[in-house]
């Protein structure tokens, strides 16, 4: 069972607290200091850490506003970096439960027409091992149709005798050609 995006997010937010900890204990100093409600220092937190910036709390203290100007740029950083980790977790998660999806199920005729129409097959009705490769590449997202066809290009640049075979009879046409173009 692939893990959920709430448990992959949840393991990875334990990594951040050092990073976002000081700021805040640092904000909840501040909103003490400067006599603000809980939940005025939570809402000055948030606004600042997500840069959404209100204005209608500030520090006024001298002492405060210096650690806001120092803290802030790394408060920044770390709610970025966390909100970009939480995202990636997400996404993992998504392709993870994908692939569980696409090997659990079986190949049922529908799945096989699929295949044979939207891989490079032939529409013949069957599905060579390399087009089985290709179709399931594309479908868990980890190539797309213009980087095969990159691959097909080069392997077809390759083969020098164009026999569908890289071996060392093309090795030696690719350097013939490679010496003649440099003369």
């Amino acid at each position: 069972q692939p893990p959920s995006t709430f448990a992959i997010i949840c393991a990875t937010l334990p990594r951040f607290v050092p990073l976002i900890l000081p700021f805040f204990i640092g904000a909840w100093i501040i909103g003490s200091d400067e006599h603000w409600k809980f939940v005025e220092t939570l809402y000055y937190i948030i606004a600042t850490v997500t840069t959404i910036g209100y204005g209608d709390f500030t520090p006024q203290s001298d002492a405060a506003k210096l650690f806001v100007i120092i803290a802030m740029p790394f408060a920044v950083f770390a709610f970025s970096q966390l909100l970009g980790k939480c995202a990636e977790a997400s996404a993992s998660a998504t392709v993870i439960r994908k692939e569980a999806e696409i090997f659990e199920n079986g190949l049922g005729e529908s799945f096989l027409d699929l295949m044979d129409r939207h891989s490079t097959g032939n529409g013949d009705g069957k599905v060579t091992k390399l087009e089985y490769l290709q179709f399931m590449l594309l479908m868990m997202h980890k190539v797309d149709r213009d980087f095969l066809e990159k691959i097909d290009a080069q392997f077809e640049r390759l083969d020098g005798n164009g026999n569908g075979e890289l071996d060392s009879g093309d090795i030696m046409h690719r350097m013939q050609r490679t010496e003649r173009a440099s003369k």
